[in-house]
């Protein structure tokens, strides 16, 4: 487990094993450093959706792009917002 015992699959992060993925924790500092609430992030290269995610969590509005449809999709399901009704239907 990484150092001070933060899981790196919290809430969607571990949805699947994209390549070349980040951890979100450094995403959410980033964030939580450089942006406010009311700002508009874009993420040109989304990837699995790791900041798209993390600025949901964070009350920051975000777009993602990317050219593989399954980084979008993966992207799209990780940043969704999910009600406990949701995730009892999986």
């Amino acid at each position: 487990m990484p150092k001070n015992n933060l899981k790196i699959t919290y809430y969607t992060h571990g949805f699947h094993p994209y390549p070349a993925k980040y951890p979100p924790q450094l995403v959410k500092r980033f964030l939580l450093e450089y942006c406010q609430k009311e700002d508009l992030l874009i993420d040109p290269f989304c990837g699995s959706g790791t900041t798209l995610a993390e600025s949901a969590l964070n009350g920051i509005n975000s777009v993602g792009i990317d050219l593989n449809p399954i980084a979008c999709l993966i992207s799209k399901a990780k940043s969704n917002k999910y009600t406990l009704t949701d995730i009892d239907m999986i």
